[in-house]
């Protein structure tokens, strides 16, 4: 009796890890797609034009990019919660937490996140960000969140190495 107890059970531990793997291969798939996705639109079109959802075209002035994907509803949501100006408080917060990145630099280069032009954010809890040390570049996909005073937490998705 005990010992088919404990076969029952490893049978449920197998069973939870194998819809947990599943879950991390399906998320780990996603984030690629949307690394894939924000790298694509993030070269300059030779207009500097972009196509929006509804059919519409828009036009970053600054450096002929695709803007930031993510929607005014959260951008407003986040002004809420104590970021003044989200996208740019994301961005500076981000850059002051090079331990983020999982991967050590080279040649005596320091890792982080020194392309401000190439980081997205994606929507109200995830960013699009590019890293390097000089020597070495890479891109990850990040989770964050804004607790209600303001305080942003980090989280890394996925990454990999150019």
């Amino acid at each position: 009796m005990k010992l088919q107890r404990s076969g029952l059970v490893m049978a449920a531990l197998l069973a939870i890890v194998a819809v947990l793997a599943l879950q991390l291969v399906r998320k780990s798939a996603e984030c690629r797609q949307l690394a894939a996705r924000i790298e694509s639109e993030a070269s300059p079109a030779r207009t500097g034009e972009h196509e929006t959802l509804d059919g519409g075209r828009r036009l970053d002035s600054l450096s002929g990019r695709v803007p930031h994907p993510i929607h005014d509803l959260y951008v407003d949501a986040l002004r809420e919660r104590g970021l003044g100006d989200p996208i740019a408080d994301l961005i500076t917060d981000l850059q002051r937490h090079p331990e983020l990145i999982p991967e050590a630099g080279v040649l005596g280069g320091r890792m982080g996140f020194y392309s401000t032009e190439r980081i997205r954010v994606l929507s109200e809890r995830w960013i699009y960000a590019p890293f390097d040390d000089g020597h070495i570049a890479g891109e990850a996909i990040l989770e964050f969140d804004v607790d209600r005073s303001g305080k942003i937490s980090w989280k890394v998705i996925e990454h990999r190495m150019s």
